[in-house]
């Protein structure tokens, strides 16, 4: 028989199998080895449901944590770790499925027609998903007028945003690019990149205008919360002075200032 080596790390993740008919003819395939556990229908599928299940007990419309067992601390902190699996469901539904899946084409989706109702499936949980962070911003952008009042917002908030969408459009404008590639304008039109329906407004959107946004929503909220804890407290002259500064980088999230600091 005969020998096989692939180089540098291949034999880690793929594997290399040749059948030998009685008539003479090989044929030989290389495939990827899967991961167990992820990258699966199944996977993502039950990380939706999951996800779904446990966003009972949140009114993202207002802000709050509808659950009623937790102490005020950590029901802020069990809000801010809710958006952030939020976040990045919709980043990982996006970018390791639907667009792996149109950048492909049509004649690769017509070839597949089992795939067309899971896909299905993610645009609508992504649509889902898309509705519940225009309800945060809603929520944002009214805290950062009248303070965290009756919700459950913190600057936490404001950062996991800034620092998901900021993360979202990096890895968009990398695809983009990947669109502008001279390949696709060679070959046959069925197997170029199609528009998927749910992310059509996303290529459209300018995501740095949506952080810088929420960074004056940020500082404004800082400022609000700040100046309440001013006025009750009566604090002198020199600590007002010190919070006006707190105020002018009210923009900046917790990891950027401590990197700002250091």
């Amino acid at each position: 028989g005969s020998l096989y080596y692939m180089l540098d790390d291949f034999n880690h993740n793929h594997e290399h199998a040749v059948i030998a008919g009685s008539g003479g003819i090989r044929y030989s395939s290389t495939h990827r080895v899967a991961r167990e556990g992820q990258g699966t229908w199944q996977y993502i599928r039950d990380k939706m449901r999951a996800f779904s299940s446990g966003a009972a007990d949140f009114d993202l419309g207002k802000g709050i944590v509808t659950a009623a067992d937790l102490s005020s601390r950590k029901t802020k902190d069990k809000l801010v770790s809710h958006v952030r699996a939020q976040q990045n469901l919709m980043a990982e539904i996006e970018f390791e499925w639907l667009r792996q899946w149109f950048v492909q084409g049509k004649k690769h989706a017509s070839l597949h027609p089992y795939w067309n109702g899971p896909i299905g499936i993610l645009c609508d949980s992504y649509s889902e998903l898309e509705r519940a962070s225009s309800k945060i911003m809603d929520v944002l952008k009214i805290t950062s007028k009248n303070g965290p009042e009756e919700t459950h917002v913190t600057e936490d908030l404001f950062d996991v945003l800034i620092e998901s969408f900021s993360k979202i459009s990096k890895v968009r404008r990398s695809w983009r690019e990947r669109y502008r590639d001279p390949i696709f304008g060679r070959i046959p039109e069925d197997e170029r990149p199609f528009s998927c329906p749910c992310l059509e407004r996303e290529e459209t959107e300018n995501l740095d205008l949506v952080v810088s946004q929420i960074r004056q929503w940020r500082s404004a909220f800082v400022a609000v919360t700040s100046e309440e804890h001013v006025n009750a407290g009566g604090e002198p002259e020199a600590k007002k002075r010190k919070k006006s500064k707190k105020w002018k980088s009210g923009s900046l999230t917790k990891k950027e200032s401590k990197q700002r600091a250091s």
